[in-house]
């Protein structure tokens, strides 16, 4: 969730006392590829392979913007591809459209918490799920499972109402929940990477002290954040076969302004398409009320990377 401005939330939902909303959900998905096991024995990933998409944006559109991450990652040469959701019903939907040959599977850590909520509904909030639960969970016995805690429900309406929500969730997951056989597989059943992701690519970023984004302005972050994170950010700009100056041409000795000419502050920065460098920088400030001033620096070097690491920062 990212923190957006007021304007942003006219008309939607929230989880507020009054039914307001503070935020709007920014979704992140990352592909990587698995390159065999660890020491261990565990699924290991090539941590130079991950990539990432996001966005504030709808499901249906964050769908295509997965599948199109998907296809230009070699979707096609995949031998066995693999789709690792937290079971919400757009993810669902997002894997049938687009991935229906994949093997979908449901997050187990995701599982955990949802096993959690069940205990504090039955016991109180500080209670932790059952042993035998997470034996079952792990098995990949979800029948027995929501057999065994179904068997002693709540006596309050609402608490019985949360917890046939909770064994509802685990009853629709269950084709997507069969852990044991992924992991003799030798497959990944956590998303802890795009988890992870979440934090470092959004939440590092959107989420500081006192933020409140617009949308687009979210939507923009989110893809440079993408962008550097997956290692492209050199790749976007030799893509590019043209940088066109933001003036037509650097002004002279004659036209170039004086201070006090300004009631704004401008900005004049040529590119040096061979080295990369952003040169002849002209800030030219004048603040009204008689205090006035003017500052010009010449041959001022900053490569785009650079640049790029403070804006994300």
């Amino acid at each position: 969730m990212s923190p957006v401005r007021k304007s942003e939330l006219v008309g939607r939902p929230g989880k507020q006392a009054d039914g307001s909303a503070r935020t709007r959900e920014a979704k992140l998905g990352c592909v990587f590829t698995q390159v065999g096991l660890d020491k261990e024995g565990r699924p290991q990933r090539d941590p130079d392979s991950t990539t990432y998409v996001g966005a504030i944006e709808s499901s249906t559109l964050f769908g295509w913007r997965m599948y199109a991450e998907a296809l230009r990652r070699g979707l096609d040469q995949a031998q066995t591809v693999i789709v690792l959701t937290d079971g919400q019903r757009y993810n669902h939907t997002i894997t049938q459209t687009h991935f229906p040959e994949a093997v979908h599977i449901v997050d187990l850590f995701h599982a955990y918490e949802h096993l959690t909520l069940m205990a504090q509904i039955l016991w109180g909030p500080e209670a932790q799920s059952l042993q035998a639960w997470r034996d079952l969970l792990e098995a990949g016995d979800i029948k027995r499972l929501v057999s065994k805690a179904g068997k002693n429900l709540p006596s309050s309406a609402k608490a019985k109402k949360s917890l046939r929500k909770e064994l509802s969730y685990f009853e629709k997951n269950a084709p997507y929940m069969r852990y044991a056989e992924y992991r003799e597989k030798n497959f990944f059943v956590g998303s802890g990477v795009v988890e992870a992701g979440c934090r470092t690519v959004i939440g590092e970023r959107l989420k500081q002290s006192g933020m409140r984004w617009s949308v687009r302005g979210a939507n923009a972050i989110i893809a440079l954040r993408c962008c550097i994170m997956s290692g492209r950010f050199e790749d976007f700009w030799a893509s590019r076969t043209s940088y066109p100056p933001l003036l037509s041409r650097p002004p002279s000795a004659g036209n170039r302004p004086k201070c006090g000419d300004f009631k704004t502050v401008s900005l004049i920065a040529l590119h040096d398409r061979e080295k990369e460098f952003v040169r002849n920088l002209h800030l030219c400030v004048s603040i009204r009320r008689g205090l006035r001033a003017c500052l010009k620096t010449h041959q001022f070097f900053a490569r785009r990377a650079s640049i790029s690491r403070i804006i994300a920062r």
